[in-house]
C-alpha cells in the first residue's frame, strides 16, 4: 500500500528537547573550576597600572597561569597561531615557547591587557562561566543528535532487539557483518559507520541513519537528502540490506520539496518518530 506524503508530512513533529538542552551548567561549572586557581591568580591584574611588568612578574613566579589565556579569548586549543609580518608565530600556552616579551604583546595585541588593566571585568572566574555558557551553546546540534538517537534506541530495544548481540550502534557495516558471519561487502558501504544496524533475520540487516531538524536545516539538508539517496541506491543493490531513514523536525516545512522527493524516490525508507512511536518501522517478525 502507498503511504500519502500528505499525511505523513502533517505527522513531523516541532520538538523533542527538553529544558537541559539549552545549556549544561554542571558540565561548564566544571570547566571553571579546573582552571579556578589559575583563574584567581590572573585576576590581581585586574585594575594593574602597570600590567607589562606586572603580568612579567607573574608569568615568572606563576608560569602554569599562561594555559588559562585561551579560554579567555574563548578558545579551547593550547597551541595558537598567529600571522605577523608574513611569518607565522607559534604560540604554547601549556608551556612557554616563546620570550614573555611575545606574550606580552599577545595579551595587548589581542585586547586582553585592555580588557584586564581597565576593569572590564570584576572577576575572571565568572568572565570564563559565562565563555564556557557561550561555548556550550554550539554543542546544543550535538545534543539534538544525541536525544534523537536516544528515542530510536528506546523503541528499537522496544521491539525486541538486544542491543550488543542482534543491535548495534556507531558500528561499521564491515564489522556488524563479521560478528554476525554474514559475507562482506567490498565497497565504501563496508566502511561506512551508521548510526544503528540491526540483525533482523538470519540474513537481512536493517542499516539506520537518524536525524532531527529542529532549526533551518539550510545547506546541510540539502547534502543530507542527495547523500542518502545515495546510499539508498547503493544498498538496493544488495538484496540482504535495508536502508531505513527516520527523521523529523520543523525544519522540514521550509524544505518540503526535498522531503517529498526522496519520500517518493526512497519507497518505504523515510519514517517519522510518529511511525517509530507506533511500532511501524521496526519488526522482528520481517
Amino acid at each position: 500500500m502507498k503511504r500519502n506524503f500528505e499525511k505523513w508530512f502533517t505527522e513531523l513533529r516541532d520538538c523533542i528537547t527538553g529544558y537541559k538542552f539549552f545549556v549544561d551548567f554542571s558540565k561548564t561549572q566544571s570547566k571553571v573550576q579546573e582552571l579556578e586557581k589559575k583563574l584567581k591568580i590572573m585576576s590581581t591584574l585586574i585594575g594593574s597600572d602597570n600590567i607589562e611588568q606586572d603580568f612579567e612578574d607573574l608569568i615568572v613566579k606563576y608560569p602554569e597561569v599562561l594555559s588559562c589565556i585561551p579560554i579567555l579569548l574563548a578558545v579551547r586549543n593550547n597551541e595558537l597561531l598567529i600571522k605577523e609580518e608574513g611569518q607565522i608565530i607559534s604560540f604554547s600556552f601549556d608551556m612557554a615557547n616563546n620570550p614573555i616579551e611575545k606574550y606580552q604583546e599577545f595579551m595587548k595585541e589581542t585586547g586582553l591587557f585592555d580588557l584586564l588593566s581597565k576593569r572590564q571585568v570584576k572577576s575572571l572566574s565568572d568572565y570564563v562561566f559565562g565563555i564556557e555558557v557561550g561555548l556550550d551553546s554550539h554543542s546544543r546540534k550535538n545534543r539534538i543528535g544525541t536525544e534523537m538517537e536516544s528515542l530510536v534506541c528506546k523503541h528499537i530495544q522496544n521491539a525486541g532487539y538486544e542491543l550488543g548481540k542482534n543491535f548495534l550502534t556507531q558500528t561499521s557495516l564491515q564489522k556488524a557483518l563479521e560478528k554476525w558471519n554474514l559475507n562482506s561487502i567490498n565497497s565504501f558501504l563496508g566502511r561506512k559507520r551508521f548510526d544503528f544496524l540491526l540483525f533482523n533475520s538470519p540474513t537481512k540487516i536493517f542499516v539506520v541513519e537518524v536525524n532531527f531538524y529542529g532549526g533551518r536545516g539550510g545547506s546541510k539538508i540539502n547534502a543530507i537528502t542527495r547523500s542518502y539517496k545515495s546510499l539508498y541506491s547503493e544498498i538496493s543493490k544488495y538484496p540482504n540490506l535495508k536502508f531505513i531513514w527516520i527523521t523529523d523536525g520543523l525544519a522540514w516545512r521550509k524544505h518540503k520539496n526535498i522531503l517529498e522527493q526522496a519520500f517518493e524516490a526512497m519507497p518505504n525508507t523515510l519514517f517519522n518518530l510518529r511511525e517509530l512511536e507506533e511500532g511501524k518501522v521496526f519488526s522482528n517478525k520481517c
